[in-house]
């Protein structure tokens, strides 16, 4: 018996040295009540909303909800374990935010793939912006997400967007996606950010501004072959030099942005237009022609005259199964016969722009406005005279255009809204033909007897031209000549600075980039060491390429980066050069 318990007593020790220690229970991580952790918060925000809002108590607010996150980070959190494994603390702050709300985020993600977490807080407490929260030897530090002074001074109407972490770029670490939402009286606002993080501070990869004026502006991410992820911009497209106005239908554009990772930061890749899309509003068959006729319009402005006539011919042909509105509105295809007529008229084609002519005089009703514009036209167009097809363009600007569209807009006719005398008349184009056909006018050294000489010419032809500067911008050789027309003297008219420059063979025009309807400050130039001219305007600088005229830094006159976009609003008439880049496809634009 004694054996046989002695057996037994050794066989349960020898058992009992093989199982594992046991730990116990894991120690929880505890919390202390809400009730008390943030006074300082819950104290600002009764006065901001007890008070009028102003930046001091929005500063007061801001600056007690980061220090006391900080706090609670400080005294709760592990920093040997990851955030996410620590969802017991977090969920317990999200709970304890005074006046948190539903979309109260807390993300934690490595933004700088450190392997430490960084905690981004978003949305909570009535924030006026985000904050990301990094973690260190001497504990947690609250960073202030990305957004301006103008948009924190909007604030309670400040909204937040969107919030993620993803890689997007192809560089193995998660850049993070923000945006906020101003509303407006008409509209609302998405400022999208994407942002990289070093570890010390953020650096912008893209940033658009995405404004819902007439319709949805959107963005989504697709797949690059090269690598990386597109940021794909959709939105309702104004003409920038064509016939526009808010409340009328407008087609889609997409743009895609892509990565560059030599500039570390995207890129523009392309722009589609799709003029068709304005069919997806009921009844717009009569809008898709004033959108084909700013279609045409950019042919026009950018002197691709054989494209343009085709363009104008598709309007004309399109009209004729399409019935006008009863409500006054523009007689678009009246108007594309007429510039038909301009057109072949510059072109060289004699006979059919007089017989364009005479059919439209015939077709028009008499009290027609646009029946002075095609009388003048045909009346002064006189192919035995020279520079027939320029002076009886330059006659139109005789006709105080400016005056009768604007001051008796409740006359019946063909013109009217949302055209515009500017599109209409347009100087550059001719501008362009007369160097077109008189080449000496800008050949040779530049000098100042030349440039009295051009400008004499295209007054004594009737433009309003009241300066000509003849120069070589990029040093090849080839001159460049600044044009400035001036017709502040009627009316809504305008001065303008044109730059013509020869590009595969021939002239051509825009409008010099930033001049406004008054332009305010005069454009000066400025002699580089290497003999190019720079161009300056304002704060603004730019430089001709020999393709297109870019904005330059103002002290080391490298091109800028391409401007962030600004979609779904119209954009400025003096859009960066070349502006018209249109192609054939009516259906598939791309710029």
């Amino acid at each position: 018996m004694k054996r046989l318990l002695f057996t037994l007593i050794l066989v349960l020790l020898l058992a009992a040295c093989k199982q594992e220690p046991s730990v116990g229970p894991l120690p929880t991580q505890t919390v202390t009540s809400p009730a008390a952790l943030f006074p300082r918060t819950e104290a600002a925000q009764r006065a901001l909303f007890e008070q009028e809002a102003n930046m001091e108590l929005i500063i007061d607010m801001d600056t007690a909800l980061r220090e006391e996150i900080t706090a609670y980070l400080n005294a709760h959190l592990d920093p040997a374990r990851p955030l996410t494994d620590q969802t017991t603390v977090l969920n317990a702050l999200r709970a304890a935010l005074p006046n948190a709300g539903d979309n109260c985020t807390l993300l934690p993600t490595d933004l700088d793939s450190d392997g430490s977490d960084e905690l981004i807080v978003w949305n909570c407490a009535n924030m006026p912006v985000g904050l990301l929260f990094t973690s260190g030897k001497d504990g947690y530090t609250a960073h202030p997400l990305p957004v301006t002074k103008t948009d924190t001074w909007v604030w309670p109407q400040l909204w937040f967007g969107t919030i993620q972490a993803q890689d997007v770029t192809g560089d193995s670490r998660p850049e993070l996606f923000l945006s906020y939402v101003l509303p407006g009286g008409s509209m609302t606002t998405e400022k999208l950010n994407v942002l990289s993080w070093n570890g010390r501070d953020f650096q912008t990869c893209f940033y658009a501004e995405l404004i819902n004026w007439v319709g949805p502006s959107t963005w989504k991410l697709a797949s690059n072959p090269i690598g990386g992820q597109d940021i794909v911009l959709r939105y309702p497209y104004f003409y920038p030099t064509g016939f526009e106005a808010k409340m009328i239908s407008h087609p889609w554009a997409v743009q895609r942005w892509q990565w560059d990772p030599f500039l570390e930061r995207y890129t523009p890749r392309e722009t589609m237009r799709y003029p068709e899309s304005v069919l997806s509003d009921s009844g717009a068959e009569w809008e898709l022609l004033r959108v084909l006729v700013n279609e045409a319009e950019l042919h026009y402005q950018a002197g691709d005259l054989e494209r343009a006539l085709v363009a104008y011919q598709d309007v004309v042909n399109r009209a004729a199964s399409v019935e006008r509105p009863q409500e006054r509105t523009a007689n678009w295809p009246a108007y594309a016969r007429f510039r038909i007529a301009q057109v072949q008229a510059m072109l060289g084609q004699t006979d059919a722009a007089r017989a364009g002519l005479k059919a439209l005089l015939s077709d028009l009703d008499e009290d027609s406005n646009l029946r002075p514009l095609v009388q003048v036209f045909y009346d002064t167009y006189d192919p035995a005279r020279p520079d027939a097809d320029l002076r009886a363009t330059a006659a139109l600007h005789g006709l105080r255009l400016y005056e009768q569209f604007y001051w008796h807009d409740d006359r019946p006719g063909d013109l009217t809204f949302p055209m515009n005398m500017r599109t209409i008349l347009w100087p550059g184009t001719p501008l362009a033909r007369y160097l077109d056909a008189h080449p000496q006018a800008a050949q040779g050294s530049p000098s100042s007897e030349q440039e009295q000489a051009l400008l004499s010419a295209l007054s004594e032809l009737g433009f309003p031209v009241t300066e000509v500067r003849i120069t070589d911008l990029n040093a090849d050789g080839l001159s460049e000549v600044l044009v400035t027309t001036d017709e502040t003297d009627q009316p809504n008219g305008f001065r303008s600075i044109w730059l013509l420059t020869q590009t595969g063979n021939r002239w051509r025009s825009a409008r010099q980039p930033n001049a406004d309807g008054n332009l305010s400050e005069d454009l000066t130039e400025e002699s580089l060491p290497d003999g190019r001219i720079v161009l300056r305007q304002g704060d603004s600088v730019f430089l001709w390429t020999g393709k297109t005229l870019v904005e330059v830094d103002p002290q080391t006159y490298e091109p800028l980066p391409p401007a962030w976009p600004r979609v779904g609003v119209p954009t400025s008439q003096s859009s960066s050069l070349p502006a018209f880049q249109p192609t054939s496809n009516l259906s598939n634009h791309r710029t």
